[in-house]
């Protein structure tokens, strides 16, 4: 008889340690979190843009979140597929999202994705880099600007190479050719290391992007201009669009989003630790070996200039 209530007793110890288990892990105390590894989505195909800043990053989670990310690439449809794959991710502060501002703004108002601003609490920005116009080292334009006045007197007849539809960089090259009144041919590439091999072979004349699918080939290309001061350290010298007397305006803002219904205290900690690792001088010499410029933005600021 003892033997069976001893067998009695542990089963049922088993047992509610068996259901209560999960309900201990949702029910966690905000100072145990976070507690395990965090996922990362990015968006894009490994190795692009944004797959670099989200490297650079991880260098330094293990140090201030207790645990590397864990990494998931969704790529498609210029990063609007990935977008949309994480504002239905499980609203628990283990799954955020590395993307980039052009793309979660337009994509709800152009049709290209199926989320809204308001399905994401935006955690922060953590980098701003410009867009660079980019072509062979062999082409006879010096700047932008030439390549523009030859565009223009031989309509049709050039070709700007883009990466990712319906971005940042395809609105705002489209809306200046439009208005200067430019008639040249868009080619569009899904990621950016595609467009730099373009660029690079001279399948199109000239390329827009971020700078870092060039940086592997730097050698072998030209930058005709930049939307912004280049950060890195070689290429400081580029012209700005507005040295050049070009109205083309634009950046990619490097933000950290999460599901929508994470607790905000969940939110605030993310943000606390992000910041963190920004503020290290490590991690912005980091960021400027790849063209980014480190520039923090609290996330809830960043949403309402995006609305």
């Amino acid at each position: 008889m003892k033997i069976i209530r001893l067998i009695i007793t542990l089963v049922a110890m088993f047992s509610i340690a068996f259901f209560i288990k999960p309900y201990l892990m949702n029910h966690q105390t905000d100072g145990d979190y976070p507690n395990r590894p965090i996922k990362l989505i990015v968006p894009y195909k490994p190795g692009g843009g944004s797959d670099r800043v989200a490297r650079i990053i991880d260098e330094f989670t293990e140090k201030e979140f207790g645990n590397p990310f864990i990494f998931q690439y969704k790529e498609g449809g210029g990063g609007h597929l990935g977008i949309g794959f994480a504002s239905k991710m499980k609203a628990d502060g283990y799954t955020i999202l590395s993307c980039n501002t052009p793309e979660v703004a337009i994509g709800p108002v152009s049709g290209a994705g199926s989320y809204s601003l308001d399905d994401f609490h935006f955690i922060a920005q953590i980098a701003l880099d410009p867009i660079v116009i980019a072509t062979n080292s062999n082409a006879t334009y010096h700047d932008f600007k030439s390549f523009l006045d030859i565009a223009k007197n031989e309509p049709g007849q050039h070709t700007i190479g883009i990466s990712g539809a319906k971005g940042g960089a395809d609105i705002a090259c489209r809306n200046l050719f439009k208005q200067l009144n430019i008639d040249i041919k868009f080619v569009i590439y899904t990621s950016g290391s595609e467009l730099a091999s373009a660029v690079l072979g001279g399948q199109v004349d000239v390329g827009a992007s971020g700078l870092t699918p060039f940086l592997g080939s730097i050698e072998s290309i030209k930058i005709l201009g930049t939307t912004e001061r280049i950060q890195h350290p070689e290429l400081k010298a580029i012209k700005t669009m507005e040295e050049q007397g070009i109205k083309l305006e634009v950046g990619i803002g490097r933000v950290l989003l999460a599901p929508i219904g994470v607790e905000e205290e969940k939110v605030q900690k993310l943000r606390k630790h992000f910041k963190k690792i920004f503020d290290q001088d490590s991690f912005q010499e980091r960021m400027k070996t790849i063209g980014k410029t480190p520039i923090w933005e609290d996330g809830r600021v960043i949403k309402e200039k995006m609305k």
